[in-house]
């Protein structure tokens, strides 16, 4: 799943180093993630994962490191798995 996550931030996140040089607890805005990329990054991880990020989930925070996206992306799959057995 972070390898997925990995590949959404070398594709859509523009950042100076390639995401597999990245410690999942890194500042990704420190790195150079921008606002903007981070929405990129966002909308790749939605297609990917078959997601969509609530309102609730639209923060900064969410998206500031690989660990913090990963925990985003395994709420929303445990989400759905629970709804679709409803």
């Amino acid at each position: 799943m972070i390898e997925i996550i990995r590949h959404a931030l070398d594709v859509r996140g523009h950042l100076p180093v390639a995401a597999s040089l990245i410690a999942p607890w890194a500042n990704l805005y420190e790195i150079g993630l921008t606002p903007f990329n981070a929405i990129q990054v966002m909308l790749e991880l939605e297609k990917e994962f078959s997601i969509e990020f609530p309102d609730r989930m639209l923060n900064r925070q969410n998206f500031a490191s690989l660990s913090a996206m990963l925990s985003c992306v395994k709420q929303l799959r445990s989400q759905a798995v629970y709804s679709d057995a409803a």
